[in-house]
């Protein structure tokens, strides 16, 4: 049965016998958006250690899991939902796993609050 979606995206990264040839266009834009949110709130829950960490080495685990994920279609309204989930699990990743996904997800609802204020100040 082939499995779809993010999570076997990012389980055929971590798998050694990952060779995929470039595939999405990588833009650090999103990493530089979210990720001063993302070390502020681990800052605030793990520490300055872990939180420094998950941000220099997240940035290269979350270039490469762009690189070698399957291209979305220009114009695609998804392309966006992959490049914002791929910020956290760069992060996650850069920690060395050193947090629970589920902790992850208290980081990421803490951003998306943040993301939530700015977005009303808009409108």
């Amino acid at each position: 049965m082939k499995q779809n979606g993010l999570l076997c995206q990012v389980r055929h990264y971590l798998s050694e016998e990952s060779k995929v040839e470039f595939k999405m266009k990588y833009k650090g834009f999103y990493w530089t958006l979210f990720a001063p949110m993302i070390k502020k709130s681990m800052i605030s829950r793990f520490g300055k250690e872990i939180a420094k960490k998950a941000i220099q080495e997240g940035k290269v685990h979350y270039k490469k899991l762009v690189i070698n994920s399957p291209e979305l279609e220009k114009g695609n309204a998804m392309a966006g939902n992959a490049y914002f989930a791929y910020v956290f699990v760069g992060a996650w990743l850069g920690t060395g796993k050193n947090i629970s996904p589920q902790d992850m997800g208290n980081v990421m609802q803490d951003v998306l609050k943040n993301v939530r204020f700015f977005s009303d100040l808009w409108i």
